[in-house]
């Protein structure tokens, strides 16, 4: 497929969008991601953020609003509040529905391009985002960490019954805890468990050494990428603790990694 071609299907998607959401019950809709950021290529999706009335239903305007982007391929994902849309020209669209007192200043606001604003409420909130840089706290960074605890024990388990699959599964779990705990060290806010958006490629902010070690990471026998992540990751924790301010339990980090060597 050309990315020229998908470049103007998904200009003229977001067109469309503009178009259908200049109503009176939407005070305000906006852009997040890299379509907001302005590092977006010709396979980025599409993320539109809607701010309703609260008057409104969402889910029943939601609804009507996928309707209104007929001819749809699939949908991918569909709750009261929010839906995941594939389409024939092979566009993704997320597109989420909030209420005003739904968006508190965060730093996933920071960066938001505004398409609509009623009554400035985006720009408000997107001034006092960008007056607070994100700072891991203690409780997402514990999150993180006890999530690594449970793959690294995993993976260790699937390896002795001969589960690769389940055992891979594990490892790429592991790799994207130290990538989230460097992106906490350097102060960027980390993606959900799971979501590897902008972690690899152009537009992931890891260190040239950093994207190395994930390689080698991939690729390493099974007991000697336990060996080696077992280490960058205390080393990255204990840097983390240091430079943001936070408890690190090193002894405890030995007994727990310790059972699997």
């Amino acid at each position: 497929m050309k990315e020229t071609t998908l470049q103007t299907s998904r200009n003229k998607l977001l067109h469309h969008l503009r178009v259908i959401t200049n109503i009176s019950i939407i005070q305000g809709t906006f852009l997040g991601g890299s379509l907001a950021t302005g590092n977006a290529d010709a396979y980025s999706d599409i993320d539109f953020r809607i701010v309703l009335a609260p008057t409104v239903d969402k889910n029943i305007f939601l609804t009507t609003l996928l309707k209104k982007l007929e001819p749809i391929l699939f949908i991918e994902t569909k709750t009261t509040f929010y839906a995941v849309i594939h389409f024939p020209s092979f566009i993704k669209l997320d597109v989420f529905v909030y209420y005003p007192d739904e968006l508190p200043p965060s730093p996933w606001l920071a960066t938001i391009h505004i398409l609509k604003d009623t009554n400035e409420l985006l720009q408000h909130i997107k001034e006092d985002s960008q007056k607070s840089p994100y700072h891991p706290t203690q409780a997402e960074v514990d999150v993180f960490l006890a999530k690594y605890y449970a793959n690294l024990h995993e993976f260790y388990r699937r390896l002795k019954r001969q589960e690769t699959i389940y055992a891979q599964t594990c490892r790429f779990m592991l790799i994207h805890c130290l990538i989230s705990f460097w992106y906490m060290e350097q102060g960027y806010p980390p993606n959900n468990l799971g979501d590897w958006s902008k972690y690899e490629g152009a537009r992931s902010k890891l260190t040239n050494t950093q994207k190395n070690t994930v390689q080698q990471l991939v690729m390493l026998e099974p007991l000697d990428f336990i060996n080696e992540l077992i280490d960058s990751t205390h080393t990255t924790l204990t840097s983390l603790s240091v430079k943001q301010s936070l408890h690190f339990d090193s002894a405890h980090y030995q007994t727990v990694t310790s059972l699997i060597k």
